[in-house]
């Protein structure tokens, strides 16, 4: 199991702690044991091995197959369960990559709310971090395009409203205080300093250094982690024209 976290332009592939990646790992062997208890005596069993752990099943056809799909919805639904804890309620919209017999076994018990349509299919094995993400794109596009325009209207229809904001400072302790639903953040622009949540206080510095930060990301890091939603885009199309705007939730 691989989860990547991307935008247009960038894509990097998050740590999965706690996080089950295999299917051995995630059941613990008790696929194993369950297969002992349903032997029968004119019946044997078999280990098949390969690059996503062990599936323990029947040496027949057609109940090694039927075992087989059991315990691939039991790893699927612990990877599910996984899944909603890692991204809580941020509701990001994934898209699955997988070899095509997986792919609806997976969405049969899959239960996270933003799982798009459209997958990759093929052996994500075979491919990078990069080439999963230049395929992923064109799914995603339209998706994510037409929330970035809703988004762009609710913010100019709650201009003046005290509800949206261009101003850095503002952004930034809305966003520590979870309060940003939605945050666009120019991919082509750079701000560095340092904000203190304690006194509510910003110092915009020229240049990058060991004390500060690139605050624009600060921006996004911290909405995304409070289940905001955030739009890396060009500066031009940042509404407001700054390098930064949000909707804030109150």
């Amino acid at each position: 199991i691989r989860l990547l976290e991307a935008t247009r332009y960038t894509v990097r592939q998050c740590e999965l702690k706690n996080f089950p990646t295999n299917m051995t790992a995630a059941l613990q062997y008790d696929v194993l044991e369950q297969s002992s208890q349903m032997r029968s005596p004119n019946m044997g069993s078999s280990a098949v091995t390969g690059q996503r752990g062990a599936i323990f099943g029947h040496s027949s056809g057609e109940d090694q197959s039927e075992f087989k799909k059991d315990e691939l919805r039991e790893f699927f639904r612990i990877v599910d369960r996984g899944l909603h804890e890692l991204l809580g309620e941020n509701n990001a919209p994934i898209i699955l990559a997988g070899v095509n017999y997986l792919l609806p076994i997976y969405r049969d018990v899959a239960t996270y709310p933003n799982l798009m349509t459209d997958g990759i299919t093929g052996n994500p094995e075979l491919l990078s971090n990069d080439e999963l993400h230049a395929q992923a794109w064109p799914i995603a596009q339209e998706i994510l395009l037409s929330g970035e325009r809703e988004a762009v209207a609710k913010f100019q229809n709650l201009s003046g409203s005290g509800k949206s904001s261009i101003d850095l400072k503002e952004i930034l302790g809305a966003a520590h205080a979870g309060r940003v639903e939605t945050v666009f953040v120019a991919d082509d622009r750079e701000c560095w300093g340092t904000y203190s949540v304690d006194t509510d206080s910003l110092q915009i510095e020229t240049t990058e250094s060991f004390k500060n930060s690139e605050l624009l990301d600060l921006a996004g890091t911290q909405t995304f982690t409070t289940g905001g939603r955030v739009y890396v885009v060009a500066s031009d199309a940042v509404p407001g024209g700054e390098p930064v705007a949000a909707v804030f939730r109150f």
